[in-house]
């Protein structure tokens, strides 16, 4: 049910029918089971999903938001070291960073601390790939939020532009981090041009990425447009 939300949210269909079915699935091999840590951890995957779903969809994403909280809180529990699941807290802090960010409001501490973990999940070989998105996700909804505001930081650009091109560099199939690379090529061609990724074509990129994946023309990335410019917003630290 986990494999068919996953391909029903990429195809821009709603997932939430085959997600909550995959929910209930976790819910009854963990209370068999309450030590099962590959259950608990592919758990948190789900609640990922429903809100990254609610935000491309412009619904509240609070809810899911408190349900993964509590999931992560969970996992943390059941292991020594946090760093072990630095992945799925990643998510957390990169989640509610985009919910803020939609609200207008500058969620720094989030931001702050979705770095924090996402630089431990990249060192990891297991976790590398999923960490590579997730930063691809927060960047695409940080750095257009800021620029909007005239306030973009062209070297965490930068620096999110590196740790994606290196990516690609690992993994040239990687065909959703090559979509989410190409719009932060644009973002950089408008308001970075200095920038050395500046001069790359974005949408031979963006072709090569649809080409390798057509699903990924529903993606909706880490995209802050539904946001109504002026609402709520408060000021960037």
């Amino acid at each position: 049910a986990r494999t068919l939300a996953e391909h029903q949210f990429q195809a821009g269909r709603d997932p939430t029918d085959a997600a909550q079915l995959s929910l209930t699935a976790y819910e009854r091999a963990l209370a068999l089971q309450p030590d099962d840590f590959i259950a608990r951890f592919n758990q948190v995957g789900v609640p990922i999903l429903l809100v990254r779903h609610a935000l491309a969809t412009g619904q509240s994403a609070q809810g899911w938001l408190e349900r993964l909280a509590a999931d992560v809180q969970r996992l943390q529990d059941h292991v020594d070291n946090p760093d072990d699941v630095a992945i799925q807290t990643a998510h957390l802090h990169m989640l509610r960073s985009r919910a803020e960010l939609v609200a207008n409001r500058w969620p720094a501490q989030e931001i702050a601390q979705a770095r924090e973990q996402l630089a431990i999940a990249l060192r990891s070989d297991w976790d590398r790939q999923q960490a590579l998105l997730a930063l691809s996700e927060l960047a695409l909804a940080e750095h257009p939020w800021s620029q909007r505001r005239q306030r973009l930081n062209s070297e965490r650009l930068a620096a999110d532009l590196q740790a994606l091109s290196a990516g690609l560099e690992e993994m040239p199939d990687f065909h959703q981090l090559r979509l989410s690379r190409a719009a932060l090529i644009e973002l950089a061609q408008q308001a970075a041009p200095d920038l050395p990724w500046a001069g790359l074509d974005a949408s031979e990129e963006r072709r090569l990425a649809l080409q390798g994946n057509p699903l990924l023309a529903h993606a909706q990335l880490g995209s802050t447009d539904r946001t109504e410019e002026g609402a709520g917003d408060s000021g960037q630290n």
